[in-house]
């Protein structure tokens, strides 16, 4: 059961604008946008509302831990975007998704709904189509479980070696080196 602040389930049985709240923590500096028209700020950070977040993915929440990827839509027209996710390895960084529900004033209501935290998961696929006038930073996220399927184990014995990599010659010849190192002298 998710416990949330009173305020915010207040809020929530009401009409309150409600905005998708996203923090990237890219190489060099974490981005925070959201999905509404206007800036959104929270916990000292300021949430853009300059357009940049064009898709979202759908998240589904429930009981059990599920291991998904989704892919998160940002506009490519910023060339300093564009930079950022061109000119360092963003793999594996987080990315938090968040729900906020806004009062009158259009600040949040009580707390964020912490709805998803995600990796980013390859490179990013940008497009661009001049005659729409559109150009768009396509980004596959992860669940932060994404390895959990990968195989286990320490490859220190022929044996292990094959259990996790089926044909890997490596430890045959081991052996046969008939040299001793010794760490840390000459």
């Amino acid at each position: 059961m998710r416990d949330l602040h009173p305020d915010t389930l207040a809020a929530l049985k009401t009409d309150h604008t409600r905005t998708i709240l996203v923090k990237m923590d890219l190489t060099p500096n974490p981005i925070y946008l959201n999905n509404a028209c206007f800036d959104v700020y929270h916990n000292g950070n300021t949430y853009l509302g300059n357009g940049s977040l064009l898709k979202t993915p759908s998240i589904r929440q429930d009981i059990e831990l599920r291991v998904g990827t989704m892919s998160i839509e940002l506009d490519a027209v910023d060339p300093s975007l564009v930079a950022i996710f061109l000119g360092a390895d963003q793999q594996g960084r987080d990315v938090t998704l968040s729900l906020a529900i806004l009062g009158s004033n259009y600040s949040v209501v009580g707390d964020v709904i912490h709805m998803a935290s995600m990796i980013i998961d390859g490179k990013p696929s940008i497009t661009d189509d001049p005659k729409k006038g559109k150009a768009v930073i396509k980004q596959k996220i992860s669940s932060q479980f994404a390895n959990w399927k990968q195989k286990g184990g320490i490859r220190t014995t022929p044996a292990s070696l094959q259990r996790l990599s089926p044909g890997d010659t490596g430890f045959y010849f081991a052996s046969e080196s008939g040299k001793e190192y010794k760490w840390g002298s000459k």
